[in-house]
């Protein structure tokens, strides 16, 4: 992972406000001491759209999640955590496609694509993180890829860790597809080895994590 990058400081306060939604401020505070950053609770990053903000301390907030919660815990709530960031996200950046669900909602699924390369290219232009999405070859639904990704830029796991992103990215297409019947799952990681941090797309049927 190179050195030195970072992402901006609205989009991490949000995830802020959405981590400390879905585990208390009694837990959030925890959170910030075991990963060494006590000065977040009191001075968050300000709100603006400034890349000053570490991978490497967005990673250390995760992986201190993962701590304090456990496992198992730590999953969930960042699965929670992403998908409450991408809500908030919609709102503070217009990366929602539409207002509200059309009257009949079912899309194409190259319009899920060209909305889900939308955020891509939205992430990528506010941020250091670089990502592509593209259809699975020879087989049914998308891949969202992270090629730098701030989620476990210091983490070194076995299996694949970025549950704050599975949330997100799910979240995303539930609001781009108009659907519940999509699943996302990471089946590679970089901080287990992978070339990137792989998310599979596919139609699957409710999705009720």
């Amino acid at each position: 992972m190179p050195e030195g990058m970072f992402l901006p400081n609205r989009f991490v306060l949000i995830t802020l406000m959405a981590l400390k939604e879905v585990v208390g401020a009694g837990a959030m505070k925890a959170i910030y001491h075991h990963a060494g950053l006590p000065d977040l609770e009191a001075a968050p990053p300000p709100n603006n759209m400034d890349c000053e903000f570490s991978n490497e301390h967005f990673s250390k907030l995760f992986a201190s999640l993962t701590d304090v919660m456990g496992a198992r815990g730590g999953r969930s709530l960042s699965i929670r955590a992403g998908r409450k960031t991408m809500k908030l996200s919609g709102m503070h950046f217009g990366t929602s496609p539409l207002l509200q669900a059309p009257s009949t909602p079912a899309i194409e699924p190259d319009v899920l694509l060209i909305r889900l390369n939308r955020l891509s290219n939205f992430l990528n232009s506010i941020s250091d993180m670089r990502s592509i999405v593209c259809k699975r070859e020879g087989q049914e639904g998308f891949e969202f890829l992270i090629l730098q990704c701030p989620n476990c830029s210091q983490m070194k796991v076995t299996e694949p860790t970025c549950a704050f992103f599975e949330g997100f990215i799910d979240q995303a297409v539930k609001d781009f597809s108009y659907s519940d019947n999509f699943k996302v799952t990471e089946t590679e990681c970089l901080a287990a080895g992978g070339a990137s941090c792989k998310f599979l797309i596919t139609e699957s049927g409710p999705n009720n994590l």
